[in-house]
């Protein structure tokens, strides 16, 4: 009982502290779109890689293996891999984005409200239906992106969320990035010349 006691009091604490900005935006928001199509650019210029190299290594075993008349499936098989794979993985992105924002549209049009404090990021979904609250102290979060125009905070290496900083209710962004400069260290990545 104590614990639980010591638990909500340590939150009032929290909130009791300065903050440092406040930005509200919807969850499927301008800043979001272009973030998660710049990771998913970045993946697919791999993969179209791979596939040139694939089809290379196939045209190049056919060649040896026609001159000795060896099976010829492992060539075709790799160019054939080659050229559908970064095919199969673009239609598969887009199918699944496209059933996500129909399947999750209340989600969607929900508004996200993220404070950032001295000490940690508090991040409100407010939706019509169903709501939710999440704080990362800093030194739990993975990284964070600062662009001219978005924070991008990753809270692992496979979850984030995008704060637009054109939804900026209250504070200012320079306290903002200097505190994460000052907090994260190396996991604070300025992507944009100041």
């Amino acid at each position: 009982m104590e614990d639980i006691l010591k638990t909500n009091n340590e939150n009032d604490n929290q909130n009791e502290e300065k903050v440092l900005a406040r930005f509200e935006n919807s969850v499927l928001n301008k800043e979001y779109t272009e973030a998660t199509n710049k990771k998913f650019k970045k993946s697919f210029i791999l993969l179209i890689i791979t596939g040139i190299l694939l089809i290379i290594c196939g045209v190049l075993f056919l060649t040896v293996l026609k001159e000795e008349g060896d099976d010829l499936f492992f060539g075709i098989f790799a160019i054939c891999f080659g050229i559908f794979l970064p095919l199969f993985v673009y239609l598969f992105y887009k199918f699944t984005v496209k059933k996500h924002v129909k399947t999750n549209k209340e989600y969607m049009e929900s508004s996200m409200i993220v404070t950032f404090f001295e000490t940690f990021v508090k991040a409100e979904v407010k939706g019509n239906t169903a709501s939710s609250i999440a704080e990362f102290k800093y030194e739990t979060i993975y990284k964070i992106e600062d662009y001219e125009n978005m924070y991008v905070i990753y809270t692992s290496n496979l979850t984030m969320f995008t704060v637009g900083k054109s939804g900026l209710k209250e504070g200012n962004t320079f306290d903002v990035s200097t505190k994460l400069e000052e907090s994260l260290g190396k996991k604070y990545k300025l992507k944009f010349k100041k």
